[in-house]
């Protein structure tokens, strides 16, 4: 690519005219590399080449031929026909970028937008979930009030039927259990004396009769 010399062998022209690129013998030995991307390289690189030969012929006419305008404009016309094929080229390839850019930025617009859905989704799984557990929750609560409360009153009923039944096994106190000295309505005597210990004895027969 570039000026050749002819005295000069293609793989050893050190030249500032010339352009110094490797070359593979086969586009598929390349391993990072694609063949359409490898074609576009060089055919921009035959491009640029044809652009540096068309720029030394030009060179040379005006060095040879100061007054030909003719071939001047010819050489002229050659560079400037190099030139638009060159930007003609960039263009494309602003464009191919500016496409993949556009597929790339879609493409991170559909990713955002599906993990936003998902987000939202799982948000809102989230909350009726807890909505849930909440309301279950306060089902329990009430229902245990509920389990509390009927224990309470079933608790404070038994103790009152408890309390009735007593009530009515207990025996009522009659005539007949009446203490011997209220019976005879005597004026006590004294509390050592061998009557009133009598006295005292008996009421407490009585008494333990009228239990049983």
């Amino acid at each position: 690519y570039g000026v050749y010399l002819k005295e000069n062998a293609i793989h050893e022209d050190e030249s500032l005219l010339a352009m110094w690129r490797w070359e593979v013998v086969s586009a598929q030995s390349l391993i990072q590399i694609s063949e359409n991307c490898l074609k576009s390289i060089r055919g921009g690189r035959n491009s640029l080449g044809k652009y540096i030969r068309s720029l030394h012929r030009l060179l040379e006419t005006i060095k040879k031929h100061p007054q030909d305008t003719t071939k001047i404009s010819l050489e002229e016309e050659k560079v400037a026909k190099h030139v638009r094929e060159i930007e003609a080229e960039r263009q494309k390839k602003i464009f191919s970028e500016q496409k993949r850019a556009a597929r790339e930025e879609e493409k991170r617009l559909k990713e955002e937008s599906r993990a936003k859905m998902k987000a939202e989704k799982e948000e809102k799984a989230a909350k009726l979930k807890n909505e849930r557990e909440e309301k279950a929750s306060k089902l329990r609560a009430e229902k245990e009030e509920k389990m509390n409360k009927l224990k309470a009153e079933k608790l404070a009923k038994d103790a009152k039927e408890l309390k009735e039944t007593n009530a009515k096994k207990t025996p009522k106190k009659t005539a007949g259990t009446v203490s011997v000295l209220n019976f005879f309505k005597v004026i006590p005597l004294d509390s050592n004396s061998p009557e009133q210990q009598s006295f005292k004895i008996a009421d407490e027969k009585l008494g333990e009769k009228s239990k049983e």
